[in-house]
Parts: structure tokens; sequence; C-alpha cells
């Protein structure tokens, strides 16, 4: 088996920071900065409460599907036409029955943007879910291009609409411009994966899609969990502050710039599943794809959490029209808060691969409460800034009890020589940073690069990526 995870990797994150973080940064924040925070504000709110039930929409199916065909590539062709039909029924209850929810609490006047965002929701859910079968197959590269796909339309139409076009933006308009693109990416897409998996067909038998949904429910479980305490804050903000959306907005600010570091850990998620579900049974070969994943993952963390820290002022500022103390301080507990979700994105997926879920369920569930509880108490006495604390302290607490199931479950030993040379070069990151801002009066872009090359030097020294043993695996293996 041919992992050549680094490369793999690699190409993953060149081909997202291309493109989607134009997107984010470019169009997105730019569309915040016409409307304004209240209005987008609100858009956020409404958002994040769809999104909390979009385990309707797909009940666990993607990930069960990637953890079953990655064992098992023969069942893909049969397993295909019941899936599909299974995701076209879901999506159905989904459109009606959280739509109609969702109009009940945010008001019926709402209801042109609540039912396009739903129909984005199951459009992306559908994109998504026929590219999950270019990385079961081992077709990354495809997998890669295709991810891209959706951001690069919508950089196309949208940047139009804002930086060329005299219409006004407004956040009908918005997510009208989202519709039209998804359409145009799940054809892209739908081509694509018709051409490599010719023959395949819808196919209704309500024996075999109940026992797909049944089998899918705890991975179904994960999302539910997940959303609800990675998503509740935006929601909680809008009804436990009274500000007309305002706290929501200024949260949402900071918010993406962390939503969009978490892409990079959202794609080895994607990558890494299907890989551990195939190396699951193979002790040495899990363990060295774990270790691997893990220390790449490390450095990003290190750099990404610590540089935007560093900078939160400077950064939103280039992005935000209105930037204030309330943006910075929210910003800087999110940064923070990136480097625990970046390192759960790695136990969780082993434990997602192994269909261990029972006692990882328990934990999330256990996330969910900490974190309803925190924002339920912090956000009355500091607004935005008190879902972002409650954000940094669910996600550590999250980390240590992942690493406790993952090292209990797959018996790994733990790597003191690991765990400091994590520590020093997270010192070596802050000292660099420290010493640049006092000492180096130059833009904040070099002094960011700057900081990031030391750190990136002292890691090479350490030879902590272990470049050389990755490369002699890899020829080996060829």
């Amino acid at each position: 088996m041919k992992y050549h995870f680094y490369q793999n990797i690699g190409l993953l994150i060149l081909i997202n920071l291309l493109i989607k973080p134009l997107y984010i940064f470019c169009i997105e924040a730019e569309v915040q900065n016409q409307i304004g925070d209240q209005a987008y504000g609100l858009y956020f709110a409404i958002f994040n409460f769809l999104f909390i039930f979009q385990w309707i929409l797909d009940p666990g199916i993607q990930n069960f599907n990637s953890q079953l065909l990655s064992k098992e590539r023969t069942l893909l062709q049969e397993t295909i036409k019941h899936t599909i039909t299974a995701k076209v029924i879901t999506a159905a209850v989904f459109f009606i029955g959280i739509g109609f929810i969702g109009c009940l609490i945010f008001g019926w006047h709402l209801l042109p943007i609540i039912l396009l965002m739903l129909g984005n929701m199951i459009l992306l859910s559908f994109a998504v879910f026929l590219r999950s079968h270019f990385s079961i197959v081992g077709s990354y590269v495809t997998d890669s291009i295709l991810s891209s796909v959706d951001k690069l339309l919508l950089v196309l139409a949208l940047g139009y609409v804002l930086y060329v076009s005299p219409t006004e933006i407004t956040v009908l308009r918005f997510v009208q411009i989202q519709t039209i693109v998804l359409i145009a990416s799940v054809l892209v897409i739908g081509i694509c994966f018709l051409r490599r998996f010719s023959g395949v067909e819808l196919k209704f038998e309500l024996p075999q899609i109940k026992s797909i949904i049944q089998k899918s429910f705890p991975f179904a479980l994960i999302f539910i969990l997940m959303s609800l305490y990675n998503r509740m804050d935006g929601i909680m903000l809008k009804f436990l502050v009274d500000d007309n959306s305002l706290s929501a907005g200024i949260y949402a600010a900071g918010f993406r710039v962390y939503d969009a570091m978490n892409m990079i850990g959202y794609l080895f998620a994607g990558l890494l599943l299907p890989m551990y579900a195939n190396a699951i049974t193979h002790s040495e070969r899990l363990h060295n794809l774990y270790d691997e994943s893990l220390r790449l993952m490390l450095v990003i963390a290190i750099l990404a959490s610590f540089g935007t820290f560093f900078y939160s002022g400077e950064i939103l500022s280039m992005i935000y029209d209105n930037v204030d103390d309330r943006h910075i301080g929210v910003f800087r507990v999110l940064s923070l808060s990136f480097f625990s979700v970046a390192l759960t994105y790695i136990y969780s997926t082993l434990m997602t691969a192994s269909a261990k879920l029972k006692i990882f369920n328990r934990l999330l569930g256990l996330g969910v409460v900490v974190n309803f509880g925190l924002n339920l108490y912090l956000i009355p006495r500091l607004q935005a800034e008190g879902a972002a604390i409650a954000t940094f302290i669910t996600q550590g607490l999250l980390l240590i009890g992942q690493i406790v199931l993952v090292f209990s479950t797959f018996a790994f030993k733990v790597d003191y020589r690991l765990f400091f040379q994590v520590l020093s070069i997270i010192a070596v990151t802050i000292a660099a940073y420290l010493i640049i801002q006092s000492y180096l009066p130059i833009h904040f872009i070099f002094q960011l690069c700057l900081g990031a090359i030391i750190s990136l030097a002292y890691i090479l020294a350490l030879n902590f990526l272990r470049l050389d043993t990755i490369k002699a695996r890899n020829l080996k293996e060829n």
C-alpha cells in the first residue's frame, strides 16, 4: 500500500491555500464589510442553526461509506446505489423539516433566505459525498482538485458583484449566488463521478436503505455532537445578548479566520479516514501513519496558532474595515483554540476509522454539556469574548480526552521525546515573535514570515518531520 502521505496532503494544502483563502478573506469578509456586522451576524446565526441539523441531511452516511469501502472496495458499485438514494430521502426530510423549524424561530419573513441556505447545504453535501469516492479508491489528486471547484467559481462570481458590478450586495443576493455556483459545482463533480464510476443507478430498496442509515447513525452522532459544541456559540450570542446580532457579527469576524485555518484539519481528516481504515489491522503501518500525520499537524498548528495570536490586530485590520479591541480579543482566544482543534482532527479521525464510537460519542457529549454551560455563563458577562473562551476551554478538554481514548484503544506508548520537542518548538516560536516584534520595525507580514522561517529552521534541525524516513519508505514501496 502506497501512502505517500506528505505528497498527498501537500497537494491538498497547496490547492486550498491558493483558492479557498481568496474566497474567505477577499469575498466572504468583504460581504460582511459591505452589509455590516449586524446583518452578517443574523446570517451567521441562521447558518449555525441550520448547520447543527445537518446530521439529518447526512446521518453519518459519508463517514460510514468511507470507513466501509476503504476496507472492502469490491462493495463500492453495489453500495453507491443505495447510499445515494438514502441521501436523496434524508435531503428531502432536512429541507422540509428544518426549513419549517427555522422559519418558526427566525421569522417567516426570512423564508427565502432560509430555504436557499438549506438548498446550498444539500448541494454541498452531495458534492462532498460524491468527491469522497475518489479518495476511497486512492484518487487523491482528483479529490484535491474537485474540492476547490465551488470556491473557485464563488471567487469569480461574487468577486464580480463585490468589486466590479454596481449592484449592491445583500444577504439574499449573497445566498442566491452561492446556490447558482453550487449547482454548477455539483454538475462538474457529478460528471467526473459518472465517468469514473460508470453504471451507477439509483435503487430504492427500503430494507437496504434502512440498514445503511442504522449502521451510519453512530457516525451521525459524532457529527451532531461536534456541530453542537462548534456552532452553538453563534446561536447563543444571537439570543443571549440583546444587541441586534452585533456580538454575533463580531464573533463571526474572528471565527471566519479560525474556520479558515480549520480547513487544513478538515482536509487532513478527509484524506486520513480511508487511510486509517485501510491500515487499522496493521499496527506498524497504522502507527507510522499516525506519527507522520501528527507531526505535520503539530507544525501547522504551532505556526498558525502563535502567528495569528501575535498579529491578530494586523490580520483582522487587513481583512475588515472596522476593527476594534473586541474583534482582536475574540480572535486571539480563537487563535490559541486552533492548536487544540487542529490536533483533534488526527485523533477523532482515528477513532472514527476504528468504528469504536460508543465511548467516543460519550466524550463528545460531555464536550457539548461543558460548552453549553460555559457559553451560558460567559456570554451574558463577556459577550463575544465569552463565547471564544468557552471554545478554547472545550477544545482543550476534548483534545486531552481524545488522546487518552486513542492511546488506550490502540495501546500507543507515550513518546516523551516528541512531547519535549513540541514544547521546545513552541518556546522557540514564541521567543522568535517576541524578539522580532520588539526589535525589527518592519511590516507585520515580513515579521510573521521571518518568525515562521525561524521556527521551521529549528523544526528541521530537530529532524522533527523525519523527511528522510518518509523518503526511504516511499522508495521502498515503489
